[in-house]
């Protein structure tokens, strides 16, 4: 028997995949050595650090998204990863805060005294729309009050809202990748790119609507001040992430950001359109 079997005889196994631990951590599967149900002290301690390591890195991810923009992306895709939250991951929680701000105030209403429907899903540009007298005039025939024909209005936008968060990521990454046809980059990066900004926006989406509806709907100053500070964002990630100069970047900051503002126009169109079809 010679010394590497008896270090071998002598070493940890790991609990998972039974590889031989070198250290803290299982080199082959990532398993931490340590029993954390060893005692009760060791497993608080365990959860302790669990829960503070998760809320260090979502404390530092959400402000360098919304403080720094193009940060996290370039950190990402330069292989910078583990301070932050996955790109996918840092989506989907803006998106579930996007979902729980419209629990409070819906992100798409109608306005029943008005026959009026109303969106400030598109943030910059607050949208409006109207149903017209015929339209009104059948709503009376069947019988359905503008109050419960609202109801069923917001469910139905609530539940197509799903459609509009998984279509506009790859649609604006496409934008983004034929904005920049020289730059050899993997189509993924775009579309890590889009994932950072769309997280930026929901969240911003969702500020906006906790505010009172009397504020967010049809205040032209406001809805100028979020285009200002979405296209100035985007503007930014753009240098950081890609490297343009500044007045190419803002021509596609420009660009891109029409571009977005058109898939939430369509997107409110069908929605809407789907409604009205119902009557």
């Amino acid at each position: 028997m010679n010394a590497s079997d008896a270090v071998t005889g002598d070493a940890e196994a790991c609990r998972n995949c039974g590889e031989i631990l070198v250290g803290p951590y299982c080199s082959r599967c990532g398993q931490q050595a340590a029993d954390h149900l060893a005692s009760v002290r060791a497993f608080l301690a365990h959860a302790a650090d669990a829960v503070f390591q998760l809320d260090s890195r979502a404390f530092r991810t959400a402000r360098r998204l919304l403080f720094r923009p193009g940060e996290l992306t370039a950190d990402y895709l330069a292989g910078r990863r583990a301070s932050q939250v996955p790109p996918l991951q840092t989506y989907a929680l803006a998106a579930a805060l996007l979902f729980l701000a419209g629990t409070v105030h819906p992100i798409v209403r109608f306005h029943a005294p008005s026959f009026q429907f109303y969106a400030g899903l598109a943030g910059g540009i607050g949208w409006t729309n109207r149903l017209s007298a015929a339209e009104i005039a059948r709503l009376s025939q069947r019988g359905l009050s503008p109050e419960l024909f609202g109801e069923r209005f917001v469910n139905g936008a609530t539940s197509q809202l799903s459609s509009l968060l998984i279509l506009s990521v790859p649609l604006f990454a496409l934008g983004v990748w034929l904005l920049h046809p020289r730059m050899k980059r993997a189509f993924t990066h775009h579309l890590m790119f889009a994932l950072h900004w769309s997280a930026f926006f929901f969240v911003l989406t969702a500020v906006l609507q906790l505010l009172p509806p009397r504020i967010s709907q049809d205040s032209l100053p406001l809805n100028l001040t979020v285009l200002l500070v979405e296209t100035t964002y985007l503007v930014v990630a753009l240098r950081r992430v890609y490297g343009s100069g500044r007045l190419s970047s803002v021509a596609r900051g420009a660009l891109l950001m029409i571009a977005y503002q058109v898939i939430l126009m369509v997107w409110l169109e069908q929605v809407v359109g789907h409604a009205r079809s119902s009557i």
